[in-house]
């Protein structure tokens, strides 16, 4: 079996409303691989963040009409932002990290792909970015709900053939709802298949954004159908040492072999 692990991160986690990175959560998620590592795992981090801390730091963007060169120009201010904070974060535990700007056509490529497993052979941490200033079919995609980090961390899955995969959020899981619309005190263990049913329980708001719970649902759909389990989890809390030692914990989707 593969000891390779996916650790997606989403954006609001990562980034506070006034643009300034979360240290405390990537501080958490660092130290958490560092311990996993111990246990014989390989890591690789899928992170979100660049654009939104871009649009956050530099609030003048919204003046751009084009929303693709927007997102564009605010994955520029917010790239370097992130890469560093992943960078310290690790650096502290002496793990050395570095980014991958990459685009979902990319791991198509094998030479890609072996690049990230000679990185992994190493002991480096690759930090996986999707490339929006590279890519305006991503941006747009980004603008238009689809196409997001979420379904990136499947195609790194796929690609180096990760045991498992977490989505790591702002809330614990997938929570039911009740027939008053009311969510459920606790998230749902364990979902088998993600069907119509599971889909009508999550709303991602009115922001538009495609890191919401839908897009996370839609990832660990494909992900179980590629045989890989994934895990909706709290990105504040610890939640992925427990989790690869038994425990149960957020919502777990197992793989469909």
């Amino acid at each position: 079996m593969s000891k390779r692990i996916i650790v997606k991160v989403g954006s609001n986690p990562l980034v506070s409303e006034g643009g300034a990175v979360q240290y405390q959560v990537l501080n958490l998620i660092a130290a958490q691989i560092a311990r996993g590592r111990t246990l014989g795992f390989q890591f690789v981090v899928v992170t979100s963040g660049a654009t939104l801390a871009g649009l956050r730091k530099a609030p003048c963007l919204q003046s751009v009409a084009n929303l693709v060169v927007q997102t564009q120009i605010a994955a520029f201010v917010g790239q370097a932002t992130i890469a560093r904070a992943w960078g310290e974060s690790f650096g502290r535990l002496g793990i050395t990290a570095g980014q991958m700007l990459r685009t979902h056509a990319d791991f198509a490529n094998g030479s890609v792909t072996s690049l990230l497993e000679q990185i992994l052979a190493q002991g480096f941490v690759p930090i996986i970015n999707e490339d929006d200033t590279r890519s305006p079919e991503e941006a747009r995609a980004y603008v238009k709900d689809r196409g997001d980090n979420d379904q990136l961390a499947c195609r790194v899955a796929w690609a180096i053939r990760a045991e498992r995969v977490f989505l790591l959020t702002d809330v614990d899981g997938v929570y039911d709802r009740n027939q008053s619309g009311e969510l459920g005190r606790e998230p749902i263990p364990v979902i088998e298949r993600v069907d119509d049913a599971i889909r009508s329980m999550v709303c991602d708001g009115a922001s538009g954004r495609p890191t919401g719970m839908r897009s996370k649902l839609a990832a660990a759909d494909i992900l179980q159908t590629f045989g890989i389990t994934a895990h909706i989890a709290h990105a504040g809390k610890e939640v992925i040492v427990p989790i690869l030692e038994g425990k149960q914990i957020g919502t777990t989707f197992p793989a469909r072999h």
